[in-house]
């Protein structure tokens, strides 16, 4: 899996964000592991990569606000979610993620 990774903000926002390898760990007890189905590029996006967004995360970020995904596997004790089920990912989650 690639991650799309910025390890600090610049002017030029294509200058600062990278594709970077992803591990994902095991799966913990009350977690899912969503793959993401489409993941938009908001000016919110582009402004929180130069800095000017009101919220901004720590770094370094994945980015993507915004972004809807289909359950692939369930930890345990996961009852509200079924694998294949479509979900909207939290916002601010960081989306970009293939």
């Amino acid at each position: 899996m690639l991650k799309a990774e910025y390890q600090h903000r610049g002017k030029v926002p294509q200058d600062v964000i990278e594709a970077v390898k992803l591990e994902l760990p095991p799966l913990a007890a009350g977690q899912a592991l969503v793959k993401v189905l489409a993941a938009p590029i908001n000016p919110s996006d582009v402004l929180t990569l130069t800095r000017e967004y009101g919220m901004l995360p720590p770094l370094p970020a994945i980015g993507g606000n915004e972004g809807v995904g289909r359950v692939e596997q369930l930890g345990e004790g996961v009852k509200h979610l079924k694998v294949g089920q479509t979900v909207l990912l939290p916002v601010g989650c960081g989306t970009w993620v293939t």
